[in-house]
């Protein structure tokens, strides 16, 4: 998808850990927007160490630096969407909402992967899902979410349409819930708004890369296509396709998880002029 260069550039400004795997994280962010035409600023919330297998260790970003750098972008570059991930600390995910009362018209794709610095303290994941209940969500046009963490942010509900829509009540505009069915065979993604369901999204096959990784692709992919000006709902179906695709033609590059393929398309058409 190429923008022309009399038309301005689709921005996201991501706020997302370091990954140096690639497999999430602002490489993802970064890859993902430029394989769609979008340009992805980067704040980085954190720096990970990792390999393609695991995260080994956490080092958050002081706050400070935080707001510092995104109030710096957002006052210098016209930005069409926030999206943020892994803010890896209670205190940063109260920058980022800090931030956004100053912006209440920059819509939020709020992706919120709870990964902390101290990540085997369980009291720590659960103050940062409630900072992101009370904070985040209520700002969010979109929340993506996998089957396997949606219980952390609804603790009455007993069934996934039950945790939407607890998850809704907060004022959430928009929720994505990802995840496998039919015997983990089936990726399944159901969208739902204020007034209930509206659209889910299936496809059979194996994919190549765990769907672990499927919320980073899916939520960069979204932002651009909204970036760009796409309507909600064809954004995820174009989000749905697109990652899929990258999942299914992941590359394995090192000894754990492939990398999601995020340029699959350009690998394509090298291909068929050859």
């Amino acid at each position: 998808m190429m923008t022309p260069a009399n038309q301005a550039t689709p921005v996201v400004l991501s706020l997302n850990a370091v990954d140096p795997s690639g497999i999430s994280g602002l490489h993802n962010d970064i890859e993902t927007c430029a394989s769609l035409g979008a340009h992805c600023l980067g704040v980085a919330t954190a720096i990970l160490a990792r390999d393609t297998t695991e995260i080994k260790e956490v080092a958050s970003t002081d706050p400070g630096l935080v707001i510092e750098q995104t109030r710096a972008l957002l006052e210098d570059v016209p930005v069409n969407i926030v999206k943020s991930s892994m803010l890896t600390s209670v205190e940063n995910i109260e920058v980022l909402h800090s931030i956004l009362e100053d912006y209440p018209n920059l819509p939020l794709v709020l992706e919120p992967t709870l990964v902390h610095s101290r990540a085997d303290n369980h009291a720590d994941l659960a103050a940062m899902a409630e900072a992101s209940s009370n904070l985040l969500l209520p700002r969010a046009h979109l929340a993506i979410m996998a089957h396997s963490s949606v219980f952390d942010y609804s603790k009455a509900a007993d069934n996934l349409d039950a945790s939407a829509a607890e998850i809704l009540e907060t004022g959430c505009e928009h929720l994505l819930l990802m995840g496998l069915e039919k015997g983990a065979s089936t990726t399944y993604c159901k969208l739902y708004s204020q007034r209930g369901a509206m659209r889910s999204y299936s496809n059979e096959g194996h994919l190549g890369a765990p769907l672990s990784n499927a919320a980073a692709v899916l939520s960069a992919c979204i932002s651009a296509y909204l970036a760009h000006g796409v309507q909600l709902q064809e954004c995820v179906t174009l989000a749905h396709k697109f990652t899929i695709l990258s999942l299914s033609q992941a590359r394995r590059i090192g000894m754990g998880q492939p990398v999601p393929d995020r340029m699959h398309w350009a690998r394509e058409n090298n291909s068929a002029k050859h």
